[in-house]
């Protein structure tokens, strides 16, 4: 009688204690991320660098935070959205779009590397996500609509530093 009752108590404690956390919606970015969570892990689980680290602490921590926390600006996506908020809506800026969603793919899975063998670091140097940042500025914190045209000559040279950083 005694085990009945407390394997009772452990089913109740289970299904309704303090440890089981309600169920909530994702929001949009989180959604995005939990999208894009098999494609880091592909790329991580291929790589050299992943030799000994653990996956969740790669997609997990740091792709995460690259897309959803940032240094206090909200992350890849919302910067992402800032950008594309102040472009007209059109083809063009679909365009633009889907090539940010590339580019920051493609930082977001150098940067996230261990240390030692990313080529693409937080601070200083010309591959970095705060030289990157250098030149998004101005079209971040601009206050109204921003120039497609000059927007497009900047994502393309940022594109074109990624790229050789890659190399």
């Amino acid at each position: 009688m005694l085990r009945a009752v407390c394997i009772c108590a452990v089913a109740l404690f289970v299904l309704f204690g303090e440890n089981r956390a309600p169920a909530r919606a994702q929001s949009a970015p989180e959604t995005r991320f939990a999208a894009l969570r098999p494609h880091f892990v592909k790329i991580w689980n291929g790589d050299n660098c992943a030799q000994g680290e653990s996956v969740g602490e790669y997609v997990d921590h740091w792709i995460h935070d690259y897309y959803l926390v940032g240094a206090g600006e909200g992350g890849w996506f919302a910067q992402e959205a800032n950008l594309v908020s102040k472009l007209p809506s059109g083809p063009a800026t679909d365009k633009i779009t889907k090539r940010l969603d590339r580019l920051g793919a493609r930082i977001a899975a150098e940067w996230a590397k261990p240390n030692d063998c990313r080529k693409i670091s937080t601070f200083g140097g010309a591959d970095s996500l705060t030289a990157y940042g250098a030149e998004l500025n101005p079209y971040l914190g601009a206050p109204g609509p921003i120039d497609a045209s000059a927007f497009e000559s900047t994502l393309k040279t940022l594109e074109a530093s990624v790229d050789q950083a890659l190399k």
